[in-house]
């Protein structure tokens, strides 16, 4: 058994900001001679005073200004009696049971729920001289989700080849009670060199009607093929996939508005060849559901739009040089493209492709120092959009992505 408790609070380094986190956890482990079983539970409390918050540009004028103006270090766009409040709590169960020395079952329960509130400020910048405007807005929200996952996995020969499979089952439901407002619209907050706050009106009750709600289900069944002398793995395998999807008016509570569901059974596969004892190379391909949810500045902003199938190509090679490890992948993706259209409303339309190359590298080179790190070059479009409007339109993501950690 372990228990862990940490409270942390203080100032942070923006100005007039202040933070108090506090964790309270337990867990309790067992293991037998054929069974296993483990719970954790936890209370998590996060809590920021006066935060500071970015700033945004109007109308493009930075490009137009030749740069970005300049501002003391200290300059804070938050406006004082903001804060944002999170506490969430979780417990997860799981067991294993070994029928035999091959094969074993297992299952596992999990949920959690969480509270935010948060009160924050909008910061606009909308010339070169500096004139600023400011929009509060008002958020309260509770996510509560519950988890359940069952399977059994073992192992078989069929002559020289070994078998490892795995059938498993999965369901999770999460409910989303959310009530997101704006506060009025945008008025006069002096300039970024000297902003003026005022203080925020409108309504300010705690309020928490249900918004959506999602319930992804699976069953999948996997086969991970062996050679006897381990130099060649092939994977095979399957899944159903269901997505049950409803949304709620603003609001209304139980009044439905919209209400979605889709099956769909993907398939995967994967191959895996060693050439040494340092390199091997690999391909595989996966398909899967996914679903994406209106952006908060469009009209129906946080509504759950309907779910989507996406699909994974990918090559690589990986290296082992004992004390450093390093990847080199290509790979394509794609999946059905979320356009804000001309009425500013979210929509599902085309495809986008995501092609890129990934190289990543990991490793201890001196005990007690260990580096992960790689870099990434993206090239995502949109395409097969409605009558071709916005084919060939990059979408929003950086082109490429650096990192180093030690």
């Amino acid at each position: 058994m372990r228990v862990n408790l940490y409270n942390n609070r203080g100032e942070t380094a923006a100005k007039d900001e202040r933070m108090q986190t506090s964790t309270q956890t337990l867990a309790f482990d067992y293991r037998g001679t054929r069974d296993r079983l483990s719970l954790d539970l936890g209370l998590i409390y996060n809590e920021i005073k006066d935060p500071q918050y970015r700033i945004t540009f109007n109308n493009n004028f930075i490009d137009k200004a030749g740069g970005m103006p300049r501002v003391d270090i200290n300059s804070k766009f938050g406006s004082p009696g903001t804060f944002r409040r999170i506490s969430e709590k979780y417990g997860v169960f799981r067991t294993e049971h070994d029928f035999n020395k091959n094969w074993m079952g297992y299952a596992a329960f999990g949920m959690r729920s969480t509270s935010m509130d948060y009160l924050y400020n909008e910061f606009r910048m909308n010339n070169a001289s500096g004139a600023a405007s400011r929009r509060y807005r008002y958020n309260n929200q509770v996510n509560k989700a519950n988890s359940l996952e069952l399977g059994v996995k073992g192992t078989v020969m069929t002559g020289t080849l070994k078998h490892e499979l795995t059938l498993a089952a999965n369901r999770m439901h999460y409910t989303r009670y959310m009530y997101n407002r704006m506060l009025g619209r945008y008025t006069s907050a002096g300039t970024i060199y000297a902003p003026v706050w005022g203080t925020p009106t409108g309504d300010l009750r705690w309020r928490v009607p249900k918004n959506d709600e999602t319930t992804l289900s699976s069953v999948a069944l996997t086969d991970v093929m062996t050679t006897a002398d381990e130099r060649w793995i092939f994977i095979v395998g399957g899944r159903l996939q269901s997505i049950d999807v409803t949304n709620y008016r603003d609001g209304s509570d139980n009044t439905r508005y919209s209400h979605m569901k889709r099956n769909l059974l993907s398939p995967a596969f994967a191959i895996v060849h060693k050439l040494n004892k340092t390199a091997s190379l690999y391909a595989n391909y996966i398909q899967g559901l996914s679903q994406d949810e209106a952006p908060s500045s469009a009209a129906n902003g946080g509504t759950l739009l309907p779910p989507y199938k996406a699909k994974q190509y990918e090559v690589g090679a990986k290296f082992d040089f004992g004390k450093m490890a390093a990847t080199v992948s290509a790979f394509t993706l794609t999946s059905p493209g979320v356009i804000t259209n001309a009425a500013n409303v979210a929509v599902v339309d085309g495809e986008v492709r995501n092609r890129g190359l990934e190289v990543n590298f990991f490793g201890e080179p001196k005990k007690g120092t260990r580096l992960t790190g790689g870099m990434t070059w993206l090239d995502a479009k949109y395409q097969k959009t409605q009558n071709g409007t916005y084919d060939g339109t990059e979408r929003k993501a950086r082109r490429t992505l650096r990192r180093c950690w030690a």
